[in-house]
């Protein structure tokens, strides 16, 4: 559930909670209640103050929770093949490249399959890296 949803619910609780216990408060007849009708509707607006605070306080704590973070992707494949020759350099990253000082991969970034191939002859390089690449800084 989105946090502006959260907070909608939040505040239609507490509202609710509020005129709940209005009505209650004032549709209850006890002997000890005072007989006057201003004390009657001030008592029922106090016993329904503080429990629309307790309520609210209660689900904006649930409201104010942060949204858990996104489920890693299990489907993602990377699949790199190369072929280098005499001098040829060859650079296979499964994941991603960062620079110095650059944001981390988000969740869900990472690869959760990675198959290299890689045919080198004579002099070539060919370096496969199977997740993330942090480059060095300049």
């Amino acid at each position: 559930m989105t946090r502006p949803l959260r907070w909608t619910v939040t505040v239609a609780a507490t509202i609710g909670v509020f005129l709940l216990c209005l009505w209650l408060g004032r549709s209850l007849s006890f002997g000890w209640l005072p007989h006057a009708d201003s004390d009657r509707w001030a008592l029922a607006a106090a016993f329904a103050a503080v429990c629309a605070g307790v309520v609210g306080a209660a689900v904006g704590w649930w409201a104010g929770q942060p949204e858990p973070a996104p489920a890693v992707r299990r489907d993602h494949r990377v699949t790199q093949k190369a072929k280098a020759a005499g001098r040829a350099r060859t650079l296979q990253v499964g994941g991603g490249q960062t620079a110095p000082g650059a944001p981390a991969p988000q969740v869900g970034d990472e690869a959760s399959v990675v198959r290299q191939e890689a045919d080198a002859s004579g002099h070539a390089d060919v370096r496969q890296i199977g997740r993330d690449q942090h480059l060095p800084g300049t």
